[in-house]
């Protein structure tokens, strides 16, 4: 049984219309934006988005520095326009995602918004976003 929190990514619009198709193919979450209203520390077991998300985050945390060197920066979104959304993720995996977007961050000179952003399209993209 795995543990879950949950963990605001930052994405655009574009971005998040995406992945609202993949959350509702794969986790049958009908709106991601309002699934997690209130942020909360734990997530209750069998949770249909944590099930969902967990592998994915977890290869994306394995991928991720091949995401990083084909993504671009910067990500070209109005600062103003990006979203948060919140997901469950794997307690026991935030820290290496959070340690590898402030490297991503630091070596970009950017913020925190265009990391996820950049890294979450190429998941995207490279097909990791790939409906079960």
């Amino acid at each position: 049984m795995t543990a879950y929190t949950t963990l605001g990514l930052y994405v655009t619009p574009e971005l998040e219309e995406e992945l609202q198709d993949w959350f509702y193919e794969t986790a049958g979450v009908v709106d991601i934006t309002s699934y997690f209203e209130e942020p909360t520390s734990t997530v209750p077991d069998g949770d249909p988005l944590a099930d969902a998300f967990a592998p994915v985050f977890t290869r994306i945390i394995e991928e991720f520095s091949g995401l990083y060197k084909s993504a671009t920066f910067p990500v070209g979104c109005d600062p103003d326009e990006y979203r948060i959304l919140t997901v469950a993720v794997p307690k026991n995996r935030v820290y290496a995602f959070k340690d590898r977007v402030e490297a991503v961050k630091l070596l970009e000179d950017t913020d925190v918004r265009e990391v996820h952003t950049a890294i979450l399209q190429q998941a995207v993209a490279q097909e990791i976003f790939s409906p079960t």
